[in-house]
C-alpha cells in the first residue's frame, strides 16, 4: 500500500493499544487497561509509516506489556517494507518501548531512533543536575546529557534529550511531573519529556521536533477504534480476530487514507471516516442505463458542485491500476 502513496522514505513508528473484551475469547486476559480496570482485553501492536499508513499489526494477549516481542515485530516489519522499497529514516516509539534489548537491536542493524525514556529515579536525579538549558520559545527549554543505567542489560552510555516546559507560562504543557521534582520548589512547576537517541548530528530541539509527529499515530489508532470498528469485530478464535484487525487496518484504513490524500481532500487536512461517510458514502444512488451505457443516478438534488466532485472522484478511482499483494504472516500467541 505504501507504493500507492509514492512514499519512498520516512520514519517507522511503533505504538500499542488496549481493546477491552467482555467475554472469554482466546487471548482475552486481564492486564493493563486504563479505561476499564480489571476487564479482559487484547493488546495489539501497530507499525506506522509514511503519512499514517499501517504497515504491520499483531494482535496480542491482554496481559503483555507494550513492548512485548518488539524485536521480532520490528524485524518482520522491516522485511515486509523491503519489498516496497521504503527507506527508514529513524524509528520513533513511546516509553512503552524503552527497552535495552530493543535499543541494542536497533543499533546493531544501524537504525537511527528516538524513543521516549521512562523517568526512572536515576534519570530524574541526572536531569536536576543540568545547569545549562537552551530556550526554544516561551516556557520551553531543552538540553541533553549522556547516561548509562547501572543494570547489566544497559551496556553503554547513551545520549538523552530533555525538554522542560513551564506550567506557569504554558498551562497546557505536555510531559510529566516526575515524582522527585515535587520535593523541590524550583522544579514543581515544570513538566518534563525525555528521549533517548543515537542521532548525534541533531540538536536537542531537532530531536524533539522530529519526535513530535509520532503523536498523529495515536489519533490514527483512535480513528481505527471509533470509526473503523477495530474493537467491535471480536471473534472467539484469536487468529480470526487478528485476521479481521489486519484487513480492517492494513486494507480498509490504508485505502481510505490513500483516497483521502488523492481524491477526497487532497489540499487540506485528512477527514475522518465519519465525515467521509456523511459527505460521500451514504448518498443514495441508482445504477441504470441510458442510450446503452451504464448510468449512475446520484441523489444530490441540485448540488451540481457535489455531483461534479463525486463524478471526478469516481473517474480517478477507475484509473487506479495498482494490484493488492497479500503476504502470509506466521505468528504465534504467547
Amino acid at each position: 500500500m505504501l507504493e500507492w502513496t509514492e512514499t519512498q522514505s520516512g520514519n517507522l513508528r511503533f505504538d500499542s493499544s488496549v481493546l477491552t473484551r467482555y467475554g472469554d475469547q482466546d487471548g482475552a486476559r486481564k492486564g493493563y487497561n486504563p479505561a476499564k480496570p480489571g476487564r479482559k482485553s487484547h493488546h495489539p501492536i501497530f507499525a506506522f509509516a509514511g503519512d499514517g499508513m499501517v504497515v504491520n499489526l499483531w494482535n496480542r494477549a491482554g496481559n503483555v506489556f507494550s513492548g512485548d516481542r518488539i524485536v521480532e515485530f520490528f524485524d518482520q516489519t522491516v522485511e515486509s517494507l523491503s519489498a516496497v522499497p521504503y527507506e527508514i529514516d529513524r524509528v520513533l516509539c513511546d516509553s512503552g518501548f524503552y527497552l535495552a534489548e530493543f535499543i541494542e537491536h536497533l543499533e546493531s542493524v544501524g537504525t537511527k531512533y528516538i524513543i521516549a525514556a521512562r523517568l526512572y529515579s536515576p534519570l530524574q536525579s541526572r536531569i536536576m543536575k543540568i545547569d545549562q538549558w537552551r530556550r526554544v520559545s516561551d516556557g520551553i527549554e531543552v538540553s541533553d546529557f549522556y547516561f548509562e543505567h547501572a543494570s547489566e542489560r544497559w551496556t553503554k552510555s547513551r545520549r538523552y534529550v530533555v525538554v522542560r516546559q513551564s506550567v506557569a507560562e504554558r498551562p497546557n504543557a505536555t510531559g510529566k511531573q516526575p515524582s522527585l521534582f515535587v520535593e523541590f520548589e524550583e522544579w514543581e512547576n515544570y513538566r518534563v519529556s525525555l528521549f533517548v537517541t543515537n542521532e548525534e548530528m541533531l540538536s536537542p530541539e531537532q530531536v524533539w521536533r522530529n519526535y513530535r509527529p509520532r503523536a498523529a499515530d495515536e489519533n490514527a489508532i483512535k480513528e481505527l477504534k471509533e470509526n473503523y470498528g477495530l474493537a467491535a469485530f471480536n471473534m472467539q478464535n484469536f487468529w480470526a480476530t487478528e485476521a479481521v484487525m489486519v484487513i480492517n487496518a492494513l486494507l480498509f484504513h490504508n485505502m481510505i487514507q490513500y483516497m483521502n490524500r488523492k481524491f477526497f481532500n487532497p489540499n487540506s487536512s485528512m477527514q475522518t471516516l465519519q465525515t467521509l461517510r456523511s459527505k460521500y458514502f451514504i448518498i443514495g444512488a441508482q445504477l441504470g442505463s441510458s442510450a446503452g451505457k451504464k448510468t449512475l443516478r446520484l441523489a444530490t438534488g441540485n448540488d451540481k458542485k457535489l455531483r461534479a466532485k463525486i463524478l471526478w472522484m469516481l473517474e480517478q478511482i477507475s484509473r487506479i491500476t495498482h494490484n493488492l499483494n497479500f503476504i502470509e504472516i506466521e505468528t504465534k500467541l504467547i
